[in-house]
């Protein structure tokens, strides 16, 4: 077996993953399910991607000619893993993963048939900015199908209605994440690798192609929650039920390269990205495929999968696996959003906790970094918080948003910060506090009734985030 801690290990293994994928094409050019005689679109994209990734173009164009052929009526795709629900009619795994081929890997005079899965998707988004299966009114949204959609989107030819859709989804996503940097199968579950990096998948590739600037804390929390969860055969288990899954462990590693956390040093792997490598090499059949586990039959769809991830740390896929190296050595974290300077900090009371997050989450996704205590839960943990409070709103936060209601003013914890944001105030000549009033006859010690305000409710959340951005523009500027 090929050394995979070298460059030419790594390009064989993905020459040979590209090979078994174009010996397994059918007659049709499409890929489908080995239970069944017909293609579907879902597998037929993401064979096309594995083997654009690893160089096999006329097994490609055969692949694109599959899906340009049977776009159905209404504009989407449909795919076989939800034949049971959809009765073979378009899903939403199916028309993002098509849209995603024709735009990575298809030419100018497949727009038409990428607009119509726009158009498809966009009709099709619930309410809260997820996606479920196929239709709005489904009853739960699937992290893995909104990451799906957003990562289609985020490649789509730009439409305004379209690029709210987008925006709702990332705060969709954003507001089911959790600590860990991660998301979960279900309510108290540890964080699922396969969703997770369906999430962020979308997040990176929404930040890299439509300028959505992401957080570095997401990416810094899945990277040390990863290594934790890593077994000891350098794998990740998925939501299917494996313990040790080759496709988890394909995306991990796709993610570590493209936040700029996998390339070797001085010839060397880190030994979590090495350990992952190894179980890969040592999970590849002979035919050159991969399976589901360890000694499960070759899978197209699980080996696109890996081959991406080879193409990804060989810097061989940048239109397939965008980069974000947001992780890498030479990242400026500190003016990103980590430990330290940060756009915003948030001044609340208990009473206005979720409108304070909600109003985080909307800043956040408009690309400035935000101090709020939930999302340092870890950080805030064991720290002296009088000390940490007092030196965030005095000193750390270049901008200090209040929402003022009753309770602010007479609680503890709110009269520290909004003590600590007044001295930091009185010894800058530079715009500091915005203040947001929920109860307007409220006098806060110490802010001046000149002082122009925003009645919460006379402004939506976007209004004010928006005006906040602009806040923080004038101050870069």
């Amino acid at each position: 077996m090929a050394s995979w801690q070298d460059e030419a290990g790594l390009r064989s293994a993905l020459e040979s993953g590209g090979r078994y994928l174009r010996a397994n094409q059918r007659q049709d050019g499409g890929f489908g399910w080995p239970e069944v005689s017909w293609s579907d679109a879902w597998t037929t994209a993401e064979c096309a991607l594995g083997m654009a990734a690893s160089g096999v173009d006329d097994g490609v164009a055969r692949a694109l000619d599959w899906l340009r052929t049977h776009i159905q009526d209404d504009g989407g795709w449909s795919s076989e893993a939800y034949r049971n629900v959809t009765g073979g009619a378009s899903d939403v795994a199916g028309t993002s993963y098509a849209m995603r081929a024709l735009s990575c890997c298809g030419d100018a005079e497949d727009r038409p048939l990428i607009e119509a899965g726009r158009h498809w998707l966009v009709e099709r988004q619930r309410p809260d900015g997820s996606w479920g299966i196929a239709e709005a009114g489904e009853p739960r949204g699937h992290v893995g199908q909104t990451g799906y959609a957003v990562s289609a989107l985020a490649r789509a030819p730009a439409e305004h209605r379209a690029a709210e859709v987008l925006q709702s989804a990332l705060y969709s996503l954003y507001e089911s994440q959790r600590l860990t940097g991660g998301w979960e199968l279900a309510p108290g579950h540890e964080m699922e690798p396969t969703l997770t990096a369906y999430a962020l998948r979308g997040i990176i590739d929404a930040a890299v192609l439509r300028g959505h600037r992401a957080q570095p804390r997401t990416f810094l929390r899945w990277q040390s929650n990863m290594q934790h969860m890593q077994g000891a055969d350098g794998s990740w288990p998925d939501w299917y039920g494996n313990a040790a899954s080759v496709e988890a462990t394909g995306y991990a590693v796709e993610l570590a390269a493209c936040l700029g956390i996998a390339a070797p040093v001085d010839g060397t792997y880190t030994p979590w990205i090495g350990r992952a490598l190894d179980f890969l090499a040592a999970t590849r059949h002979d035919s050159g495929g991969w399976g589901m586990a360890p000694g499960e039959t070759e899978s197209p769809w699980v080996t696109h999968s890996v081959l991406i991830c080879l193409a990804a740390l060989l810097g061989e896929a940048p239109r397939i696996a965008p980069r974000l190296e947001i992780l890498s050595p030479d990242a400026d974290l500190d003016n990103s959003g980590h430990q330290g300077a940060y756009d915003f900090a948030i001044s609340f009371a208990s009473t206005e906790r979720e409108y304070a997050r909600a109003l985080a989450l909307k800043i956040q996704q408009r690309g400035a970094s935000v101090f709020f205590d939930s999302f340092e839960t870890e950080s805030l943990w064991g720290a002296n918080l009088v000390d940490r409070l007092t030196q965030l709103y005095r000193q750390d936060a270049q901008l200090c948003i209040m929402i003022i209601s009753e309770e602010y003013v007479q609680r503890a914890w709110p009269r520290l910060e909004r003590q600590s944001a007044q001295a930091r105030s009185m010894a800058s000549d530079k715009e500091y506090i915005l203040p947001i009033r929920f109860h307007r006859d409220v006098a806060v010690p110490g802010l001046l009734e000149t002082v122009g305000y925003l009645d919460a409710d006379q402004h939506d959340l976007d209004t004010i985030a928006t005006l906040a951005m602009g806040k923080l523009q004038r101050i870069r500027n």
